[in-house]
């Protein structure tokens, strides 16, 4: 397992893409609950966007 903190560098980078009309595309949205479940989502062939957990 990787951690790591933002940089407030790179987060600013990403809000200006943002900003400009950058698209993020969302695949599909878990609740925390099922993090495990969005662990198993990530891993199956298909997946063509972000997959978020919410807090």
């Amino acid at each position: 397992m990787i951690l790591s903190q933002p940089a407030a560098k790179n987060i600013n980078v990403l809000l200006n893409a943002v900003n400009k009309g950058m698209e993020i595309k969302v695949d599909k949205v878990f609740p925390f609950s099922q993090s495990g479940a969005a662990y198993q989502y990530t891993e199956r062939d298909g997946v063509t966007g972000k997959v978020v957990i919410e807090l």
